[in-house]
């Protein structure tokens, strides 16, 4: 087995043609390679760690800059927030959405396909009512956790996932 910190992360599987025990020195080498791996695999993990935490520093350090230029407009931040969160999640579509007037208004959007982006923004705006998930965020002001909208069966949230799902989104 490859053990990190006592649990199980992987193996290394040896089969020979010939049956019989494994000689205790070729047992000693795979456990020496099992250590090396879980070593490499623990070395890839913190270096992707430390990217990731880089690219959020990045993306929070680009949004404060275009915050500290933009004193009289907030379009630029809006839009800095959607772009850097495209990089930071770049298969997902990133928008920042704005309640006006008892409706909610697309600030921003962001998406790899254009044809997505603008898909999303036809959906705008739309009344600020618990039939939409972004109405359920803002009116009860508590960040939406949802992992796959089809497979929701809240039914505080089935008219607004029915409508998000309308976007083509999961």
């Amino acid at each position: 087995p490859l053990l990190r910190e006592g649990n199980p992360i992987g193996a290394i599987v040896v089969g020979w043609e010939q049956p019989g025990p494994i000689p205790p020195v070729q047992e000693a080498l795979l456990q020496t390679f099992a250590d090396q791996a879980v070593i490499a695999v623990e070395n890839v993990r913190l270096f992707n760690e430390t990217k990731q935490a880089l690219e959020r520093q990045t993306a929070t350090s680009d949004i404060l800059r275009v915050i500290s230029s933009s004193t009289t407009d907030v379009q630029p931040v809006f839009d800095a927030i959607v772009q850097s969160g495209l990089k930071l999640f770049p298969d997902a579509l990133v928008s920042v959405a704005l309640p006006e007037d008892g409706q909610v208004r697309l600030a921003a959007v962001a998406a790899r396909d254009p044809a997505e982006r603008e898909e999303w923004r036809k959906r705008f705006p739309f009344p600020l009512t618990r039939q939409y998930m972004h109405g359920v965020s803002l009116l009860e002001r508590r960040m939406l956790d949802v992992p796959d909208a089809a497979a929701i069966t809240d039914p505080v949230l089935a008219s607004g996932v029915k409508n998000f799902l309308a976007s083509g989104l999961r």
